[in-house]
């Protein structure tokens, strides 16, 4: 389990061995509320495709992003308005 659903499930399990330790109680029989339902096996693994041509140009090593502001598109957009 990933997510949302694991805090509260957490929670849900500490507080009832706290119920035990603190109040010298007996496990609760009823389940667990918060554990989610089996949703079956996951599908299978898709297979890879080739790349598309026009993606072609990105395959190899590339110099890191320059930094936030700094980039291509960021340079293109500064270019294009107009000086204030």
């Amino acid at each position: 389990m990933i997510g949302n659903a694991v805090p509260s499930l957490l929670a849900e399990v500490l507080a009832r061995d706290i119920r035990i330790q603190l109040f010298q109680d007996d496990p609760l029989e009823e389940p667990l509320v918060l554990v989610p339902p089996r949703r079956g096996d996951p599908p299978p693994p898709a297979r890879p495709e080739p790349v598309v041509a026009k993606y072609e140009k990105y395959i190899g090593g590339h110099a890191d992003h320059p930094g936030t502001g700094k980039g291509p598109g960021a340079l293109r957009r500064e270019q294009s308005q107009p000086a204030t």
